[in-house]
């Protein structure tokens, strides 16, 4: 392996491919939270729905998922080990071409909402949430995503 860092080489082989044509059914949305049952819950949930859902359990596998899939939205816990939300907006900022829309779902409460300031975020949601506006939500985020 060569010293170099791969992620901006990753980044720019992935920027010239068009997402269009290789996910046309639906927006790509990237869950990143450690917790298995909100993993699970959104990725089945999100799917019916008919959005293309990838998860990853902590932000550095989310990072690797950003990288090769490049979704419209990302839904981040900010907490997580291995990789906090944080680090991963950072990573969304410095690694790709066009950052998808952060949506951070968090029990933070006021915390939150500084962090989300912080990060960029597009929306926030706490936690616990109510699936209808989370999908309610995904559906403004995407097409205003797409116009």
């Amino acid at each position: 392996m060569t010293g170099g860092d791969p992620l901006p080489s990753l980044a720019a082989t992935l920027e010239s491919t068009s997402t269009a044509d290789l996910y046309p059914d639906g927006a790509r949305v990237l869950v990143v939270d450690d917790e298995p049952v909100i993993r699970r819950f959104l990725g089945q949930a999100l799917q019916r729905a008919g959005y293309n859902v990838r998860c990853a359990p902590d932000g550095q596998a989310g990072a690797v998922e950003l990288l090769r899939w490049r979704p419209d939205v990302v839904l981040l816990d900010l907490v997580m080990p291995r990789m906090h939300g944080w680090d991963f907006a950072r990573v969304c900022d410095e690694s790709v071409g066009r950052r998808p829309r952060i949506v951070l779902i968090s029990a933070l409460g006021e915390a939150a909402t500084q962090a989300a300031r912080e990060i960029g975020a597009w929306h926030i949601l706490a936690k616990p949430f109510d699936l209808d506006e989370l999908l309610e939500l995904l559906e403004v985020v995407t097409t205003t995503r797409a116009a």
